[in-house]
């Protein structure tokens, strides 16, 4: 016999209101037996091969403007951190916005955010990865959020794995 939780989360879930992250579930009999609140965060996370391009732009805009994200991360932007903060800006007014810069015309990541929504600190970046600590405005969400755009060649795999591990013991 199934779990009745088990059975209500996979069938009877209803939302509570248009926005309000709040998600209740009932059992058969329609009793409310739980609630739970829903972390409003959307990423989006692109493999973009150079950010430098026209359209390029174009569709990194209209996709901010279709999914409204609180975050973008974004592999191989092929630009310089100054380069990938003027990007930004042109396409996603009042963003927040911090890269590493690419090795000539390969790699380079970078993070986009809204802070009205999203606030992001204690930034820890190697060549291949970037970390956050990050806390949603409004709310008590907090936790962390890394970037990662791997290398190809074994040497510098072995060093990004160390860089990784590095940075999952300050989480703890």
């Amino acid at each position: 016999m199934k779990n009745v939780e088990e059975e209500v989360t996979s069938n009877a879930s209803r939302t509570l209101g248009n926005t309000c992250g709040v998600r209740a579930f009932f059992n058969h009999q329609g009793n409310l037996f739980h609630i739970q609140q829903t972390l409003p965060m959307k990423l989006l996370s692109w493999n973009i091969r150079g950010c430098n391009s026209p359209s390029k732009k174009r569709l990194l805009k209209k996709k901010i403007r279709e999914e409204k994200p609180l975050v973008i991360f974004i592999q191989e932007a092929k630009c310089s951190e100054e380069s990938f903060k003027s990007i930004a800006s042109k396409i996603w007014k009042n963003c927040e916005a911090s890269a590493i810069d690419s090795l000539g015309a390969a790699g380079g990541i970078g993070i986009i955010w809204n802070p009205l929504g999203l606030s992001l600190t204690n930034f820890m970046a190697t060549k291949f990865s970037i970390f956050v600590e990050f806390h949603i405005l409004g709310t008590n969400s907090k936790g962390f959020l890394t970037n990662v755009y791997g290398p190809f060649k074994l040497a510098s795999k072995q060093l990004f794995l160390r860089s990784l591990q590095n940075m999952s013991n300050l989480v703890g």
